[in-house]
């Protein structure tokens, strides 16, 4: 089996169809991973994600975990993942972990971050990062409607999956306010106004589907 390695992932996921592996032909960041962990090992390696995230999306800490038989320090394989990976895609951290560890059952929370400039003209340096909205957001309401998306909710009716539908009673939901600028509360806290705001949500591992497609509603 070899030895377990946790990576923390950053990307930039303009060019990129989403996490998910889908063929050689379309570019994914979990198959960049693994296009450089088989140049690493010599071998294809499975390379397990905590989440999939849809095309363009952007991550500051994507964890992923893989097992190499062969003997690489972890700061040794970041260097060679880094050497390997384009500039968009770079591993933040490496560690090699317990072998019962797995990105994806293992994750408990993921939190999602919506940024919206409202303005008529957006920096370039920006357009990637944020949804333009060139008028101005009715934060009377969206303080109004905030506090239904919070605490322990049943978003089963979200699931594209009916099979799934009994899956997301326990899901967590919540907006939190770690700086005055930020999230839900931020633009909509009085005396604070400026054409950027950032939305939050934190999920429970089971609701994340469901989180995504709230935020498109």
């Amino acid at each position: 089996m070899g030895t377990n390695y946790k990576v923390t992932l950053q990307f930039d996921g303009t060019h990129y169809h989403g996490w998910q592996y889908q063929t050689p032909q379309i570019k994914t960041i979990q198959g960049e991973v693994k296009r450089a962990l088989k140049i690493i090992a010599k071998k294809s390696v499975v390379v397990t994600g905590s989440s999939r995230t849809d095309a363009g999306v952007h991550s500051n800490g994507m964890i992923a975990n893989f097992f190499l038989k062969i003997k690489i320090a972890p700061d040794s394989l970041l260097r060679a993942l880094n050497s390997l990976l384009p500039e968009d895609i770079r591993v933040k951290e490496c560690e090699a972990v317990d072998k019962s560890f797995n990105a994806r059952f293992h994750s408990v929370k993921k939190i999602y971050i919506y940024k919206i400039f409202f303005g008529q003209t957006i920096s370039p340096f920006k357009y990637r990062y944020f949804m333009h909205i060139p008028y101005p957001l009715n934060l009377k309401e969206m303080r109004k409607c905030i506090k239904y998306f919070i605490g322990e909710k049943d978003f089963s009716s979200f699931t594209s999956d009916p099979n799934r539908a009994g899956e997301f009673g326990d899901v967590v939901i919540s907006a939190t306010v770690p700086f005055a600028k930020l999230l839900f509360f931020s633009g909509l806290m009085p005396g604070i106004m400026t054409s950027e705001r950032e939305y939050a949500v934190i999920g429970g591992v089971y609701g994340v589907d469901m989180v995504m497609e709230i935020s498109r509603q």
